[in-house]
């Protein structure tokens, strides 16, 4: 970004505690991190308005404020989990909704196993709050401040999984994005609209 700017102080705190009692297990975090001299990108544009590429500079003191939680339950072959995370971020203490103000997501799966080998197969769901998201600029690989309106909250697509565990190996198929209805992280970046996703791992020597 420029070797004339003043580096990035962050300081993080966090606090968190899990919770495990037979089948269900229960965790939550939270956390504060306050950003000094934080490095800002902006756009520099054209007469008509088109985005030519970025500069840097150092903004104001930046605070994000965060709580997650997540909780597990199996039942003989069928578990369920679910997660939710509470964001706030802010500039000199004005709110900028940068992050979402909450995303959360439900998962659900059901094994299936025949002698060492087992097979797991289920469906996730998550939804995402309010936020306005950053504008990628892949110029210079970089984000700045978005110019539209929040967006406002909304569901936040579907993946269906299989895992098989054949001996010391895993093979994983994601449909993911069934619906084509997925959440960006930022206003304008390579989107992959329903797609599938095949992983293979295994371990040697054991």
């Amino acid at each position: 970004e420029g070797l004339s700017l003043l580096s990035e102080k962050h300081l993080l705190t966090l606090a968190g505690i899990q919770y495990s009692y037979d089948s269900l297990s229960f965790g939550m975090t939270g956390y504060v991190r306050f950003v000094r001299s934080p490095i800002i990108s902006s756009a520099v544009r054209d007469t008509a308005g088109q985005i030519l590429t970025t500069i840097s500079s150092n903004g104001d003191s930046r605070q994000i404020y965060g709580f997650t939680t997540q909780a597990k339950y199996s039942y003989k072959s069928l578990s369920a989990s679910g997660f939710l995370q509470l964001y706030q971020s802010s500039e000199d203490l004005i709110s900028n909704q940068r992050f979402p103000l909450f995303y959360a997501g439900v998962s659900a799966q059901y094994m299936y196993s025949v002698g060492q080998s087992v097979m797991y197969g289920g469906l996730s769901v998550s939804f995402i709050g309010l936020h306005s998201a950053d504008e990628f600029i892949p110029q210079t690989w970089s984000s700045i401040p978005a110019r539209t309106s929040p967006s406002y909250a909304s569901f936040n697509g579907i993946d269906a999984f299989i895992v098989l565990r054949l001996g010391n190996a895993y093979v994983r198929a994601t449909y993911k994005n069934i619906v084509s209805q997925t959440w960006y992280y930022v206003s304008i970046y390579p989107q992959l609209d329903r797609n599938l996703h095949l992983s293979v791992s295994w371990s040697f020597f054991d």
